[in-house]
């Protein structure tokens, strides 16, 4: 028997193949998300280094617009929303 603060005292069974794969994909989400928090974190971590290292030069209005347009879309990477 064991106890569980959820479910009390209970036996112990072999998971279902259902369980097993709701498990599976629940740990592929959770690397999936593990990735892309990496690569979020490594692009800003670039752009942050870009702007800081080329503020003394001046940009074009078109590269001004798509790192505008790159921050947005950092900024909503951060907070989940894509």
């Amino acid at each position: 028997m064991l106890w569980h603060p959820e479910k009390g005292w209970h036996r112990w069974h072999t998971p279902t193949d259902a369980q097993r794969k709701a498990r599976w994909k629940e740990h592929m989400n959770q690397r999936e998300a593990d990735r892309r928090q990496k690569v979020i974190a490594t692009t800003l971590a670039g752009m942050l280094e870009l702007f800081t290292t080329n503020l003394h030069q001046e940009m074009d209005p078109e590269q001004e617009a798509e790192m505008i347009r790159l921050l947005h879309l950092a900024e909503k990477w951060t907070r989940s929303e894509l």
